[in-house]
Order: C-alpha cells, then structure tokens, then sequence
C-alpha cells in the first residue's frame, strides 16, 4: 500500500487492495467468491441493502469522480469511506479494504491516519449506520 502513494486512488487500485487482502483466504474461494473483483451476487450490511451487483461499477464511479473534485481533508475521508461502505462493493472485505484505503489516503493527503481500534468498534459502526440512514 505504501508503494502507492505516488498513484491517484483509482478502481484498479482499490481492486488490488481486496485481492491483496483476501487471496489467501480459502473461504472466500470455497464460496466463489471475485477475490479483486467486484461482487457478483447482493449481499447486504447487517438489515441494509447494498448496491446491487450491477450496479457496483456506476457508483464506484461516480464516487470516484465525486472525491477526485474534492479538496481532500478529514470531513471528505470520513464521507468517501462512509460512501464507499454503503455501496459494498466486494462480496467480503468492503471493511478491511475500506479502512485501508482511508488510511492510505490520510497518508497521501498529509493527514493524521485514522486508525479504528477495536474499543472503537461499536461507535464506528453506529456511525456507518448513521450515515446510512440520514444520507441514503
């Protein structure tokens, strides 16, 4: 991730986040499911539906070119991310994939990185769902 930081954020790039990422996990290959690629079946947050299969590609676009006209700072992350979960792009993953690309976009953007520890956890995921619920 670090090696990238000269690259602009793009869908190749947050592809190869998710592969990096899950490749070594035999469940996710026992269940067929598109290591480095977008998802090809719904799946949902807790009782929330995400976008569906196929329309991952159109909203992961029109994220990015929302955030790429963005001047970027701490409210703009916090809005990409929050975006980004509730579109689920991959089958499994969106978390550990969307936290990596915050942190390496906090870095990228000379701003403090933002690391969500697990005492956190709850707090985090009320906030998602916040967003979720006042902005979708």
């Amino acid at each position: 991730m670090l090696d990238t930081l000269n690259q602009l954020l793009s869908q190749k790039l947050i592809k190869q986040f998710h592969y990096e990422l899950k490749s070594g996990v035999f469940e996710d290959h026992i269940n067929g499911y598109a290591i480095g690629d977008y998802k090809q079946r719904p799946n949902m947050i807790g009782m929330y539906q995400t976008v569906r299969p196929e329309n991952v590609v159109h909203e992961i676009h029109l994220l990015m070119d929302w955030y790429c006209n963005q001047e970027v700072n701490i409210s703009v992350l916090a809005e990409f991310h929050a975006r980004y979960e509730s579109i689920h792009p991959f089958q499994d993953g969106n978390g550990r994939t969307g936290r990596l690309i915050l942190f390496r976009e906090c870095l990228k953007n000379d701003i403090v990185p933002i690391v969500i520890e697990d005492a956190n956890k709850n707090e985090y995921l009320e906030a998602l769902k916040e967003y979720r619920e006042e902005n979708l």
